[in-house]
This record gives C-alpha cells, sequence and structure tokens, in this order.
C-alpha cells in the first residue's frame, strides 16, 4: 500500500493546538485595554469635576472673607407694589372727557382733529411736605407752547399736606393734527403754577419757557412713568444748572385720529312706466362721465359691504314679489339704486345707468349729480 508523505504532515497540524490558545490571549489583551481605558476616563472626568468646585468653594471663601457684605437673596417689585408715601404724587381716579370714561388703568381718550375735549376729570393729590408746606397744581396740555400764563390752567394754589380731591373741569380744543398728545396736571414746591409748568426753581427770579425742560415738553416715557407712579423725574433748572428733580404729575393720553371720511351718497329710486319691459338689476353697469373720462363700475351687493355701487333695497308696491334667481325689476315695483364709495361724484356731473331686459335689450339712465344729494325719483321713458 503505498502512502503518501503529505498526510502525516496534515496529521500534525490537526494535533497541534498552540493557535487557538494564542488567539485566546489576543482577545483577552483587548478586553484588559479596553476595561482600562474606560476606567481612566472616569477617573479622570471626576478628578476634573472635584477640581471645578474646590475652585469654587475657595472663590466664594475669599469673596466672603474680603468683603464685609454677602448678598443672600434679590426681590424685584411690580409697579403696583411701589410705595406711595415716597413722594408726593397725584392719581386719576375717574373721570369723563369727550364722552369717554377714565379711571386709573384707562387713562386714554381718542378724538377727532379739533373736537372740543369737555368734561371732568377726578383726581387725588397727595401732598407729602411736612409741617403746613404747600404747593401749587395745574394743568397743561403737550400741544402747548410757549409761555403759560393763563390763570385757567392753574387747579389750586396752595395744596396742603396730605391727600385732597380734585375734580378738574376740562374745556380744550384737541389739536388739527393727528397724532398723541398728553393732558398734563403737575404739582411741585414752587412759588406759582407758572414755575412747576416751567421747569424752573425758585432761586432763578422768574420762569423760563425757552429751555425745553417745561413740562408740556416732557417724553412719552417721563409721561408713561407719571401715569404708572403719579411722579416723575424732571430737569429742574436751578442756580446752579439743571438738577435732576421729582415731581407729581398725572397725564391723560389723547389720540387724535384723522376724521373720518364721509362719502357723497346718491340714490335713485327707480321704477317702470306701463307697458316697459322687465328689467334686471344685477347686470347693472354705471357709468361716471367727467369731461373726456367716464369711468364704469359693475353693481355689487350692497348686503356684503364691499361695493362702489349697487342694490340698497326694493321698495315694493302692490304686489310685485322678486324673482328668486336674479332681481327684476317688475311693473309694479319700486328700487332704490345706491351710488356709495370711493366713486367720485361731483354736482352737475352726469352719471348714466345701463341694464338689460329679461329679454337681453339695453335701457340706459342718465342722471345728473344734483348740487345736494338726495333721493331722486328716476322713470325709464
Amino acid at each position: 500500500m503505498l502512502r503518501f508523505r503529505g498526510e502525516s504532515i496534515i496529521r500534525k497540524f490537526k494535533n497541534d493546538t498552540f493557535g487557538d490558545i494564542g488567539i485566546g490571549m489576543v482577545i483577552l489583551f483587548i478586553a484588559f485595554v479596553l476595561v482600562g481605558a474606560v476606567a481612566a476616563s472616569v477617573l479622570i472626568q471626576s478628578s476634573n469635576i472635584a477640581r471645578e468646585r474646590g475652585e469654587d468653594a475657595g472663590d466664594n471663601s475669599i469673596t466672603e472673607v474680603s468683603a464685609s457684605v454677602v448678598v443672600k437673596q434679590v426681590v424685584g417689585s411690580s409697579q403696583n407694589d411701589v410705595d406711595e408715601d415716597y413722594t408726593s404724587h397725584i392719581k386719576l381716579t375717574t373721570g369723563n372727557l369727550s364722552g369717554q370714561e377714565l379711571d386709573s388703568k384707562d387713562k386714554k381718550i381718542v378724538v377727532d382733529p379739533g373736537d372740543t375735549i369737555a368734561g371732568t376729570v377726578n383726581l387725588k393729590v397727595h401732598n407729602l411736605n411736612d409741617g403746613t408746606e404747600t404747593f401749587p397744581f395745574a394743568y397743561v396740555t403737550t400741544w402747548q407752547t410757549g409761555a403759560i400764563t393763563n390763570v385757567a390752567n392753574q387747579i389750586s394754589a396752595d395744596v396742603g399736606p396730605g391727600q385732597t380731591t380734585f375734580a378738574v373741569d376740562i374745556n380744550i380744543t384737541a389739536p388739527s393734527t393727528a397724532g398723541r398728545y398728553y393732558l398734563v396736571f403737575a404739582a411741585t414746591d414752587a412759588p406759582n403754577f407758572q414755575y412747576v409748568l416751567s421747569g424752573t426753581d425758585t432761586g432763578i427770579g422768574a420762569p423760563n419757557w425757552a429751555d425745553g425742560n417745561e413740562v408740556y415738553q416732557m417724553t412719552d416715557a417721563q409721561l408713561s412713568q407719571g401715569q404708572s407712579f403719579g411722579y416723575t423725574r424732571e430737569s429742574l433748572q436751578t442756580t446752579s444748572g439743571y438738577e435732576n428733580s421729582l415731581v407729581a404729575i398725572e397725564a391723560v393720553e389723547i389720540i387724535v385720529d384723522t376724521a373720518p371720511m364721509r362719502l357723497p351718497v346718491l340714490e335713485l329710486l327707480i321704477g317702470l312706466p306701463s307697458g316697459a319691459p322687465d328689467l334686471r338689476l344685477d347686470s347693472m353697469i354705471l357709468t361716471m362721465n367727467s369731461g373726456t373720462q367716464s369711468v364704469s363700475y359693475v353693481c355689487q351687493d350692497q348686503d356684503e359691504g364691499l361695493y362702489h355701487f349697487g342694490l340698497k333695497a326694493e321698495h315694493k308696491v302692490s304686489m310685485g314679489p322678486w324673482e328668486t334667481g336674479y332681481h327684476v325689476l317688475g311693473q309694479a315695483d319700486l328700487a332704490r339704486i345706491t351710488l356709495v364709495g370711493f366713486i367720485p361724484l361731483y354736482p352737475s356731473q352726469t352719471c348714466t345707468i345701463k341694464l338689460m331686459t329679461t329679454t337681453g335689450i339695453l335701457q340706459s339712465i342718465d342722471v345728473v349729480v344734483p348740487e345736494c344729494f338726495w333721493d331722486q325719483d328716476v322713470v325709464l321713458v
């Protein structure tokens, strides 16, 4: 029997186990390396945290040792929590100007340019001066300029210490220009109301109305602070210059809105003569003729509120019900057509309204705009 030498070599490799042991050692070695890396990462992170906490503790210790005061708590308060005994102040309680109610939270009215602003404002003035020292109390509007010498602006010449209630009657004219304005009530220690409103100290000798620190020149921020607290800071002119000083004020915000547009309206009451064909009102076309120019508008439903001209309402006589599919003007019907909105209507201008009969025949109505706008009876002929 022949035996190949290669068979013995194969049998030798099968009986050799040293290779398996070597692979196992490599796997264990890699595992040890990974575990060691994780452990080292945890130790490094823990040491960093401990170091940072130690530094913070050291800084806090140094601060407390070197400082005589340690801040333990910080507390804030809202405007409603302000101590009213801090300084003299003015508070609006109720009122009515131009038919609009005022109260301690709502201190704003809206008027048209040039309107008369009339009514009463009820205020509480708190004079926190010691003893019997009094101060003047006055009002001014922010659209006033120059010297305020009218004694009508003075509400009281000597408001005594403590709380005093005033019902101030107002009758003024709103500015002619739209914008935000204020009616300002002010009081402070001064010889008279002119010193109060001009922001001038007694030592100056006379009120100065030309330096821009008058009460009617106050900023919106100052007046808003007055509405919230009842007082604000002003730049008071003194013999040594301008100094920050507290002044008791209250303010009513006055919004002057643009005057509402009053659009002209021309209404036509139309009917049919005897024997005339019925007309479809939903197909009306209006043409405005002005010189060589003409503009046309298509009839719209006026109930939607988005129209230039259209059918306002039917006025029935006798028995002529409207058709349900589309509006039809019959023999026994009357219809009121309204021209309104932004259509330019001028006296003596010619308007042409075109309508279709139910059989498709065009009909026209020519109307001359009257000097004054009122209903006109227009009959098709």
